[in-house]
C-alpha cells in the first residue's frame, strides 16, 4: 500500500486491515477529524458521518487511527513514514502516529526530508516510491 497525505492515511489504514507486508505512507495525517475541521470540507464529513461536523462529529473521526493502530497491536507491516519535521503534519500528526507505533509495537522506518510546505511532499514521496519499488 502506498500513498501520500490523505493517501498516506488510507494506506495505512488498509495496510493495516489487509496485513500487507509493507506500507509507503508520505506526510500523512494521523487524526482525521482535525483535518477535515474546515469549512471546505464539510460536505466530505457529512457525507463520511452523516452528520453536519460538530466538536463529538470531528472527535469520533480523530479516534479512528488510534483506535486502529490499537486493534492491530503487534501487526507485522512495516510501515515507513516519510515526512518533513519542518511542515505542520510532523507536529499535528505525525509524532503521535509515531508514539503510537512504538506503543502498539508495529513495526516502522522513518524517512526524514526537509521541506516546509506540506504540498512539498510529492517532490520527495514519488522519487523515494519509485526507488523503493524499483
Amino acid at each position: 500500500m502506498a500513498g501520500s497525505s490523505k493517501g498516506g492515511t488510507a494506506a495505512i489504514y488498509y495496510g493495516l486491515q489487509c496485513n500487507a507486508n509493507v506500507v509507503y505512507s508520505g506526510a500523512c495525517q494521523y487524526y482525521i477529524g482535525d483535518y477535515l475541521n474546515r469549512p471546505q470540507f464539510a460536505p466530505i464529513v457529512k457525507g463520511m458521518t452523516g452528520k453536519e461536523p460538530s466538536d463529538e462529529v470531528i472527535s469520533n473521526l480523530n479516534k479512528i487511527m488510534p483506535e486502529h493502530l490499537r486493534k492491530h497491536e503487534g501487526a507485522t507491516t512495516i510501515i515507513y513514514l516519510l515526512y518533513s519535521k519542518g511542515e505542520h503534519t510532523y507536529q499535528e500528526h505525525i509524532v503521535d502516529l509515531i508514539n503510537d507505533l512504538k506503543k502498539y509495537s508495529i513495526p516502522y522506518v522513518e524517512i526524514i526530508e526537509e521541506f516546509s510546505d506540506h504540498n512539498q511532499v510529492g517532490r520527495f514521496f514519488s522519487p523515494f516510491l519509485k526507488q523503493e519499488l524499483t
